[in-house]
């Protein structure tokens, strides 16, 4: 028995031994160096935020003081109620903005928690190509600074240093005048065609008026004024004229080299050459702070503002125009072979006696809106804008190389060009 327990340890023995000499226990594969992935890349060690400080020392005080200062900044007459301002917008009134940087902001009907900004659409139209204007000036206008010209190298915007207004370029050509949708004296709707003219940024205000009446009376022969401004003695310098009779408004423009808009004129500046409704294109009339039909000083409503940049031809005082009052005078204008009116003048006598057109709507802004009103004047609400019209003397010609021609002298009178269709 000895033996076989002794034969059985040693087989065992063997066994062990065998098993551990036949193959080696292969490593862990952490350890095979065939499988051994590369280490990976060191990942640069990122600092923990240190509890977001704010920026630069910009102290909550700072910051609200301000917020404070941008809100005192807010312009009280915009037609929107402000809320808030981020820190790359300030509010500032229109007359001390750059033309260029002026626009419309428009409450659509659709969403009445969001505003749309239009802005002017004659900015795509502006080149610097002409380094010097195609156009010379008659005496008492000169270029607006660092202003730019259009396709044709006429200035943009231009200044009557006479009054000191501003005035912008209105391009000719055809436009859609009149409405189908409005009242009869507004029907029909229908093209017409007019010639590029200036014409005032604003209406002509009451320290205007005023430098009028004192040259006026200085003139030779003395320039008599038929009727004496109603806002006279209580109306601010910058408010608009009011109650002027006719012929004051036509002799105050003949004094400064200018002239009484047509209707036609007056229609195209306005609605521009699609016919707006408003001066911001057909969408709803924005709230505004102010009454729609107060009379405010001229430019302060900012929504009020066409494309090339005129204030209140929708709002504030109606204006007067050149041509005679006839409820059907677009009937009678319109040519039988359905062409576009040209260059009208309107009717050669008034269907009412001593009235002629005014254009404006201080209660809809309705730009089609048109009515009559006597020619003496003393209409509360009633003010007028001048234009400069675009004569062929004007006009500088150039050769094939691009040099000018000699042209004759500029016509002060301002009278119609001998060729409209230019």
């Amino acid at each position: 028995m000895m033996w076989r327990t002794t034969l059985l340890l040693l087989l065992g023995t063997i066994q062990l031994y065998g098993c551990g000499d036949s193959k080696s226990v292969p490593p862990p594969p952490v350890k095979k160096a065939v499988s051994t992935p590369p280490p990976p890349v060191a990942r640069p060690s990122v600092p923990k935020p240190k509890a977001l400080s704010p920026a630069p020392k910009q102290s909550k005080s700072s910051t609200s003081s301000q917020s404070k200062n941008d809100e005192e900044r807010a312009y009280t007459s915009n037609d929107f109620e402000l809320q808030s301002i981020g820190p790359t917008v300030e509010v500032i009134p229109p007359q001390s903005a750059p033309p260029q940087n002026r626009f419309a902001v428009v409450k659509p009907a659709s969403d009445s928690s969001k505003l749309t900004v239009e802005l002017p659409s004659n900015k795509a139209g502006r080149t610097q190509q002409f380094e010097k204007s195609n156009l010379k000036l008659p005496g008492g206008f000169v270029h607006a600074p660092d202003e730019l010209f259009n396709e044709r190298g006429f200035p943009q915007r231009i200044v009557c240093t006479a009054d000191g207004a501003e005035m912008v370029l209105i391009d000719g050509g055809v436009f859609t005048q009149g409405t189908d949708q409005g009242p009869p004296e507004s029907q029909p709707e229908h093209l017409a065609f007019v010639s590029p003219f200036y014409m005032d940024v604003t209406e002509v205000t009451l320290e205007m008026f005023r430098k009028f009446q004192r040259q006026a009376a200085e003139a030779k022969p003395v320039i008599k004024i038929a009727r004496a401004p109603l806002n006279e003695k209580t109306g601010d310098g910058h408010d608009p004229v009011l109650g002027v009779a006719w012929k004051d408004a036509a002799s105050y423009a003949t004094m400064f080299g200018k002239a009484l808009p047509t209707e036609a004129e007056w229609e195209r500046a306005a609605r521009g050459s699609s016919g707006n409704r408003y001066p911001w294109g057909n969408g709803r009339r924005p709230i505004t702070p102010a009454s729609a039909d107060a009379i405010l000083a001229v430019g302060s409503r900012p929504t009020d503002l066409t494309p090339t940049g005129l204030f209140d031809m929708a709002g504030n005082a109606r204006e007067w125009t050149r041509d005679w009052y006839a409820d059907d005078a677009y009937q009678k204008a319109i040519p039988k072979d359905g062409s576009p009116v040209r260059n009208s003048e309107g009717p050669r006598m008034a269907g009412r006696s001593g009235e002629r057109v005014v254009r404006g709507s201080r209660t809809h802004w309705n730009l089609w809106e048109r009515t009559g009103e006597n020619v003496r004047g003393g209409q509360e609400d009633v003010s007028f804008r001048c234009i400069l019209r675009i004569t062929d003397e004007m006009i500088i010609s150039t050769d094939r190389a691009g040099q000018p021609n000699s042209t004759s002298p500029p016509n002060q009178s301002n009278r119609r060009p001998n060729n409209p269709g230019f």
